[in-house]
């Protein structure tokens, strides 16, 4: 069983100080992630790689009607 001080005050928040540290670390490390996916991205040989949205692709090939069931792909 812990021993440590019992805080009867409403509203109050204990940290470990532990905790602290590893979501600063945490917090870090995604914002230099969401950086990174946000740079412009490059293929291997250099040139710019465009990033679309899926609903793009739709349009480009004509799909518009999602209200059919999907279809169950049959192994033959």
């Amino acid at each position: 069983m812990a021993t440590h001080q019992w805080s009867w005050a409403k509203h109050a928040v204990i940290t470990d100080p532990a905790h602290v540290t590893t979501a600063a670390r945490l917090r870090r490390h995604y914002t230099a992630d969401q950086q990174r996916r946000s740079a412009t991205r490059r293929h291997t040989d250099g040139h710019r790689v465009a990033l679309r949205a899926l609903p793009d692709y739709d349009a480009l090939f004509g799909i518009d009607d999602f209200t059919s069931a999907p279809t169950k792909a049959r192994s033959e």
